[in-house]
């Protein structure tokens, strides 16, 4: 920020999101930091000030990537409840996360994946077409000429290819969950951007699969969840860390097949070919719990199963960081307040992991395991070892 009173005001909110206990609403984070006075300058810099969110965003992108050594690059979806309809995105609509309809904001961001944390250097708020498409609520929200109403997952791959690459993140994997509609595109952005990727996916898409003249069911088009089930006794074992119960380790078994992905949203017979992993993760699963889709061969399918659960670590952070130093509490309505206080939540989340880490005496998060040179091949169909 290149005025003064901005960085002074940005310095107080940032200083509040960290000290106020409980809802960090502008009220709070003025009283405690610069007096009931301060409030109205205080809303002023965060709901309506100019300053640009994209430059301060990519300077603690650029930071963060090289003071942390991140393992991956993960989208999380984020929805915040809201009780009215004025805030810039409120509607009531169906959450994936949650199965059900809700009156809510839906947004997304995008995360640095360390080993034993994770940081939040993009944030983007999916709009639904009810807003866009109503001069009346693009007028209410702020809604700039050039913001058109989009999935979160499309969103989120635009995010990922406007991110700055430094090396520390050459060749890492982009971790995501992906629902059936958007995952033709989401695959053609990413491998066009030259990104690997693990997608997370319903076991209820259609695959077929591809290399070995003996695979099953002779490359027909068959749901994903009845191709893996099908190959369950060629599954190997494989040691996890649960990272959603206290760094348990586990163990899972899983198995990988070489696979062709329709290209539906193209109008015609062309096919991605892919890496489809499914995984037992209880003993007691009669089905493979989860499925996965990678585009990178230069890792084991045990290599990106291990990888894959990292984002349990990006949704532990951002209940545990993200959320207590206010990613849900802006109280304003328009689009330009939400970027710019999200952006300052980013901030406030790196100080909390950093300062932890420093105190430990850690001042570099590693990766999980050592990581191959930075490569992207596109799989060509060789049936891999499982």
């Amino acid at each position: 920020m290149t005025r003064r009173d901005q960085r002074r005001w940005a310095e107080a909110y940032i200083r509040g999101l960290l000290t106020v206990e409980g809802r960090k609403s502008m009220r709070r984070i003025a009283a405690a930091d610069v007096g009931a006075a301060g409030e109205q300058n205080l809303q002023q810099f965060v709901s309506k000030s100019p300053w640009e969110w994209k430059p301060v965003r990519r300077a603690l992108a650029e930071y963060l990537q090289h003071r942390v050594q991140p393992h991956a690059l993960a989208v999380e979806p984020l929805f915040i409840p809201k009780a009215g309809g004025c805030s810039v995105g409120v509607e009531r609509q169906f959450v994936p996360r949650l199965g059900r309809v809700s009156n809510c904001q839906q947004a997304y961001g995008i995360w640095l994946v360390g080993q034993d944390a994770s940081y939040p250097v993009d944030w983007g708020l999916a709009l639904p077409s009810t807003w866009t498409a109503d001069p009346g609520r693009r007028r209410l929200g702020g809604i700039p000429d050039h913001v058109a109403s989009d999935s979160p997952a499309r969103g989120a791959v635009a995010g990922l290819l406007a991110l700055p690459r430094a090396p520390q993140i050459a060749g890492r994997p982009v971790l995501m969950d992906v629902g059936n509609k958007d995952l033709d595109h989401v695959c053609s952005v990413l491998d066009d951007g030259s990104l690997p990727f693990i997608l997370r996916v319903g076991g209820s898409f259609p695959v077929a699969a591809a290399g070995a003249r003996s695979a099953p069911f002779g490359g027909q088009w068959v749901p994903a969840r009845r191709l893996i089930d099908s190959l369950r006794g060629q599954h190997r074992l494989v040691e996890w860390v649960d990272r959603a119960h206290h760094q348990r380790r586990r163990v899972a078994a899983i198995t990988a097949t070489a696979v062709h992905l329709p290209r539906s949203a193209a109008g015609s017979s062309a096919t991605h070919r892919l890496l489809l992993l499914g995984a037992w993760t209880d003993p007691a699963d009669h089905g493979p719990a989860e499925f996965w889709l990678t585009n990178s061969t230069q890792q084991s399918p045990a290599a990106v199963f291990r990888t894959a659960q990292l984002t349990q670590q990006v949704q532990r952070d951002q209940e545990e960081v993200s959320a207590q130093v206010g990613i849900s509490d802006f109280e304003g309505r328009s689009f330009r307040g939400w970027h710019h206080h999200a952006t300052l939540v980013s901030v406030a989340h790196a100080i909390t992991l950093l300062s932890r880490a420093e105190e430990s005496g850690f001042a570099r998060i590693g990766p999980l395991h050592p990581l191959p040179e930075p490569a992207v091949v596109p799989f060509l169909g060789a049936q891999p070892s499982t």
